[in-house]
């Protein structure tokens, strides 16, 4: 899987349209290879990233590429041709689920951070959790653009990679970013 086409073939701030086949895009050795270099990625960062300003910061996407788009639109997107050489981009989870693109979501998202990986970060929602994507729709997404065990294949691979992603981000050390709060149960984040 070749990252700068996945992001050539989501990417499109002005032109994107929902596609006419359903069929997702990609198939089972290409998922695995970007979830295999964005594993390697994640693995080395820590669980609290610390990041500086200037930033951009999306909160729940929720498998709504189009909304992706027209915020790439209207601010910009993470791109040579863009602003990526001088802004990060911080996404704060919940990237499946709920819309009718939970797969363009995320896969266009881990191959910006392969493609970027000081420039663009992605912190854990509750929605990364296989238990919650497995009821609210991520897993029957890629059944049915998947077929069955490519597609069960796929929601279990990228689970797994969703396992490794940060908890949190503070930014100049001033600012803490987070999804949905950090629970009863963590006393301690180094």
């Amino acid at each position: 899987c070749h990252f700068v086409q996945v992001i050539a073939h989501l990417l499109k701030p002005r032109g994107w349209k929902p596609p006419v086949r359903r069929q997702f895009f990609l198939d089972c050795n290409e998922i695995a290879d970007l979830c295999e270099s964005a594993e390697k990625i994640f693995a080395a960062e820590p669980t609290v990233l610390q990041l500086k300003a200037p930033i951009k910061i999306f909160g729940d996407l929720h498998g709504q590429f189009g909304d992706l788009m027209r915020l790439f639109d209207e601010y910009g997107a993470p791109s040579t041709a863009g602003d990526i050489a001088y802004i990060d981009y911080l996404f704060l989870g919940d990237y499946v689920d709920r819309g009718q693109h939970s797969l363009e979501t995320i896969t266009l998202l881990l191959a910006l951070k392969v493609e970027y990986p000081h420039n663009v970060h992605l912190i854990r929602g509750n929605h990364e959790a296989a238990d919650i994507n497995a009821l609210f729709g991520f897993r029957i997404e890629c059944i049915e653009r998947m077929g069955e065990r490519d597609g069960i294949w796929a929601w279990h691979r990228i689970n797994r990679l969703f396992n490794w992603l940060p908890l949190a981000a503070l930014i100049e050390k001033k600012i803490i970013c987070m999804h949905g709060g950090i629970g009863r149960s963590i006393n301690h984040v180094e």
